[in-house]
């Protein structure tokens, strides 16, 4: 195929002319390279827009052949460096469209990225929480040891290079990682081997980190990125893709109803701060590697629009404690109406983020989310007024649904509906009295015993927020001597007579 050179029997390139208003093609033509640049150099000028699935270096021409995985990623590297300089060892060098549609196998050292190698590419997509270094770190480092890791962003997708110390482990986490998700349902992993030979860090920060010298300066967030080997940095700061029309950021953090950014970053103690938003984590991915194994998400909620005269710690342990064991509940000082929860294991916050955001509870929709705090603090003194009984630990409550690890509410879990569970009657109770207890807290519209076992019932409520009130206020109540009732969420139906 005829491009911009033809090659003669010879060997030798001879230019031909310069093509204008080329169409786009995913190959790309580079020139006025320094004549002793490295694949290297190239790739990573071409990283941050997508996958680089081919490098033909011309040499001794200062030009060479990129090849993209598709057509729009080599339209969006054209379009920025078409504005911006792309800069190779202090050179301008251009790209422009080839009229090749593909690189061939033998040419040169295309395809070289398929060879493996110790440094992954790492692409993150279904970006819904924030991904940071030390999150990819806690992913990757079972497999061996990391060297470095430097991310960048493209549009709304997170990409990162991260080099291990063998080839060995970077092969077998692509193997274990690719296509999995860091959070249950989002957070995909794209893994492919890169073609870079080392990676180069000059500065340890959020986006990039030499982990064998950890003595190296922060540098200034807007310029670390652009030093990393010639990796492109945008007129609006740390991508090309900034500005006001860019995609989010997977280091932008969601606004705290609270004030300041949301975090809790997987379980990692206070090493990350706020940088990371609220990232579900703990019920594994898609194959089933659960996060919770890796010691991995967030454990504390922020619950907010509560109904402040009403709500108590008590009541907001019952209702989160249907999906995971709460260990402390902290309702805020000066704005009632809003809490911290914290739960003994990262996936019951995960749970309850899944099933309560926006359930009423006494008239108004919780608001649900992610808390930058690691945990929930006791105040250091127990008789401080200021407190006013707000903050409670739960830690040796008896109603802990979840203390059994196989306990068969991990697979019972569901979003608050109208239908509850009630277990731990008497048997001597009547259905009369079981329909005046939950009575109190909205219409009974259907009740009854389990035919096998009359210690259990099911209690439908003339609404879901009438059955979640009967919920918050009757699991754990007393209805005998030595009996206390738990009640839950059921998917069941209590069918009429006829009924199949």
């Amino acid at each position: 195929m005829r491009d911009e050179f033809d090659e003669p029997q010879n060997g030798q390139f001879a230019k031909r002319p310069r093509v204008e208003d080329q169409p786009p093609s995913k190959v790309l033509h580079v020139r006025s390279l320094p004549i002793d640049t490295t694949e290297a150099e190239l790739t990573q000028l071409a990283i941050p827009f997508g996958r680089v699935s081919g490098v033909l270096m011309l040499n001794n021409k200062g030009q060479a052949f990129v090849q993209m995985e598709d057509v729009a990623q080599a339209v969006a590297l054209v379009q920025y460096y078409s504005s911006v300089h792309a800069i190779v060892r202090g050179s301008v060098v251009f790209f422009q469209f080839s009229n090749r549609t593909e690189l061939s196998t033998g040419s040169g050292n295309a395809n070289r990225s398929e060879k493996q190698n110790r440094i992954l590419l790492v692409s993150v997509s279904n970006l819904m929480y924030p991904i940071t270094i030390d999150v990819l770190q806690r992913v990757f480092k079972k497999y061996g040891v990391i060297l470095r890791i430097v991310t960048f962003s493209k549009g709304a997708t997170l990409q990162a290079l991260i080099e291990f110390d063998q080839v060995l482990a970077a092969i077998q986490a692509k193997s274990e990682l690719e296509g999995q998700n860091i959070y249950a349902g989002c957070c995909t992993l794209n893994i492919q081997f890169s073609n870079l030979d080392v990676v180069t860090v000059k500065y340890n920060n959020d986006r990039s980190r030499d982990f064998t010298n950890p003595h190296l300066p922060s540098g200034n967030q807007d310029s670390s990125v652009a030093e990393l080997g010639g990796i492109p940095m945008g007129p609006f700061g740390s991508s090309p893709f900034g500005g006001a029309s860019a995609a989010p950021s997977p280091y932008s953090q969601p606004s705290s109803p609270v004030g300041g950014s949301m975090g809790g970053p997987m379980g990692m103690g206070g090493s990350m701060g706020g940088q990371m938003g609220g990232g579900m984590g703990g019920m594994g991915m898609a194959s089933g590697m659960g996060m919770a194994s890796l010691g991995m998400g967030p454990s504390v909620l922020i619950v907010s629009n509560m109904e402040e005269t009403r709500v108590t710690p008590d009541v907001i342990f019952t209702l989160f404690g249907v999906y995971g064991d709460v260990l402390r509940v902290k309702i805020m000082y000066n704005r009632k109406d809003t809490a911290l929860v914290q739960f003994t294991l990262p996936s019951g916050a995960e749970n309850a983020y899944n099933n309560l955001n926006g359930v009423f509870l006494f008239g108004k929709p919780l608001k649900v989310n992610f808390s930058k705090h690691q945990q929930v603090a006791l105040p250091k003194d127990s008789s401080n007024e200021g407190d006013s009984g707000l903050t409670k630990d739960f830690s040796g409550s008896p109603l802990h649904r979840f203390k059994n690890p196989n306990s068969k509410h991990t697979s019972h879990l569901i979003h608050p509906v109208d239908m509850l569970h009630v277990t731990n009657l008497p048997l001597d109770i009547s259905d009369e009295q079981v329909r005046g207890l939950f009575g109190q807290y909205g219409t009974v519209l259907g009740f009854k015993f389990f035919e096998q076992n009359r210690k259990m019932a099911l209690v439908q409520m003339g609404s879901v927020e009438e059955a979640t009130h009967a919920l918050v206020f009757l699991h754990g109540y007393k209805i005998a001597e030595g009996a206390h009732i738990r009640v839950s969420f059921s998917k069941s139906k209590i069918h009429k007579p006829g009924e199949a």
